[in-house]
């Protein structure tokens, strides 16, 4: 299976470098939100935000591709508010 997120560069002075390190301490936490966990590490590439769907008009977005699995379903119970 294979995850994919994207990022919209905010920050036009940030380097490559620095961008690419912020999306690999995140990538981990915006998988497990969509209820997968990352198994590879992430290849990166910067895209113009017009050949993105969904990045919100941004002119640049880094893009993470990585493989993963399904997270196992969270343990509700039914007719039980979550605390």
């Amino acid at each position: 299976m294979k995850f994919q997120a994207f990022w919209p560069v905010a920050d036009p002075a940030a380097t490559e470098g620095q961008l690419i390190g912020e999306a690999i301490d995140d990538i981990h936490h915006v998988a497990a939100r969509h209820g997968a966990k990352i198994t590879s590490h992430p290849t990166f590439r910067f895209m113009p935000g017009r050949l993105v769907p969904g990045s919100g008009g941004a002119d640049r977005v880094l893009v993470a591709q990585a493989t993963c699995e399904p997270l196992p379903p969270r343990p509700y119970r039914a007719g039980k508010a979550n605390p």
